[in-house]
């Protein structure tokens, strides 16, 4: 039994549109997902990505950096095993990487999940960052962090995420191309109490970057969820 299903990723370079596409694996309510992110072209401008074409999907966040919509995150609840497939626009993509995942969690019931609280830092980093939640979290919750790049300098020997209550953080989400890369994790059930989260970069130069940390009311165990440790598909 776990909260996570299921990620895929995808990504490419000169595209007019994302597109990601990825099945649930039980018919219950499931929280699907959506991350976006665009890099920026050889004079360093960014790239702005649509709404998904599909119907169903509202904002989860909008992350903006250098610009409205060069990262997105989306959302819908699902309730079959359908496949479920989200494209979106990329403005003059001409040589613009782009990255998306789509991932799905378990819900308590048929509503989309409440963000109790959220923190965030933007900007250009090669050493580690931390912020602490402002609030103390509530047990049982799920902490869901994502880091988005549009300008990989110097990836590294790979993203790693720890918080101060001494929780494991597995990635769920790993994809990069060209000079744009995402990443997600997640904690659930999560401790209660006050607690301070760290992205170690290793190595990594990132810059028109974004590190978020979330704390989610309203996943729940999947029926039949697979494992985080399970294969994540994609390129």
């Amino acid at each position: 039994m776990a909260y996570f299903d299921s990620s895929v990723t995808a990504g490419g370079t000169g595209n007019a549109n994302t597109s990601v596409s990825n099945n649930p694996s039980t018919s219950g309510f499931e929280w699907a997902f959506l991350v976006s992110t665009t890099g920026v072209d050889g004079g360093l401008n960014p790239h702005n990505l649509s709404a998904p074409n599909e119907a169903g999907w509202s904002v989860f966040d909008s992350p903006a950096f250098d610009a409205p919509n060069t990262r997105t995150e989306y959302q819908k609840v699902v309730n079959s095993t359908t496949l479920i497939t989200a494209t979106q626009n990329i403005d003059t993509p001409a040589g613009i990487s782009w990255t998306s995942s789509l991932s799905f969690f378990g819900l308590a019931s048929g509503s989309l999940p409440t963000v109790v609280q959220k923190k965030s830092v933007t900007g250009a980093w090669s050493t580690d960052q931390t912020f602490t939640f402002n609030s103390n979290l509530t047990a049982g919750n799920v902490i869901l962090v994502t880091h988005t790049t549009s300008r990989v300098i110097a990836a590294g020997t790979g993203l790693t995420v720890t918080d101060t209550l001494g929780q494991t953080y597995p990635s769920i989400v790993s994809v990069g191309v060209g000079n744009t890369r995402q990443d997600i994790w997640f904690v659930a059930p999560t401790l209660g109490g006050a607690d301070s989260v760290t992205l170690h970069v290793n190595g990594g130069f990132f810059s028109s970057a974004i590190f978020i940390a979330y704390e989610l009311s309203g996943l729940a165990l999947l029926p039949q969820g697979r494992s985080f440790c399970n294969p994540i598909i994609g390129i």
